[in-house]
């Protein structure tokens, strides 16, 4: 997250405020992220442990395009196979969504600042964008193992991104608000 810094003189006093910087407010699309369990932004994993990440996305208006992309931690490992895509419906029904029909998914290795990581991008097709409608929840949820690279205590963050188009056609990038899981012990064997 950026930070913007804020300088007040008062009578002679210096005052700095720090004050968080968000992107601005979406009218086409709301994206949220969550850990273990929805509505959880955060929790604790052990190392090795297979763990539920859950990218939660609605829209607010009618799209052309509905991409979403995660670069996770260097420090977590993108279990294979564990990716799930589909509609939440008004009455809680979980409609699935199917690979290739409705989805394109594309998974591999990216270079960040902090170290090779893995990434994973799901594009829908257009029987799947036929799918979406205002205000249904479109739910991505996949697993991940905590590598044991991260330190003991260490908050490993996740964010995703989520690329549409406004009413206007206008491309534009919705990004969640953090969610993070720390390690919660370690084996001794």
């Amino acid at each position: 997250m950026r930070t913007l810094w804020k300088l007040i003189i008062l009578a002679g006093m210096l005052l700095v405020l720090i004050i968080p910087a968000y992107a601005a407010e979406s009218t086409a699309a709301i994206i949220q992220m969550n850990v273990l369990e929805i509505g959880k932004g955060s929790g604790s994993v052990d190392l090795g442990t297979p763990h539920t990440w859950f990218i939660r996305c609605y829209m607010l208006q009618e799209s052309q395009e509905y991409a979403l992309l995660q670069t996770l931690s260097p420090h977590l490992s993108y279990r294979e196979g564990s990716l799930k895509l589909s509609l939440i419906l008004e009455d809680q029904t979980e409609v699935p969504l199917s690979m290739e029909s409705h989805y394109t998914l594309t998974s591999g290795t990216v270079n960040t600042e902090q170290g090779p990581a893995d990434r994973i991008s799901i594009t829908l097709t257009d029987a799947g964008k036929q799918l979406i409608r205002k205000n249904i929840e479109l739910r991505l949820t996949y697993e991940a193992t905590l590598k044991s690279t991260a330190a003991l205590g260490e908050q490993i963050l996740g964010a995703a991104q989520l690329f549409c188009s406004d009413k206007e056609g206008n491309r534009i990038c919705v990004t969640s608000q953090r969610a993070c899981i720390r390690i919660g012990g370690i084996r001794i064997q």
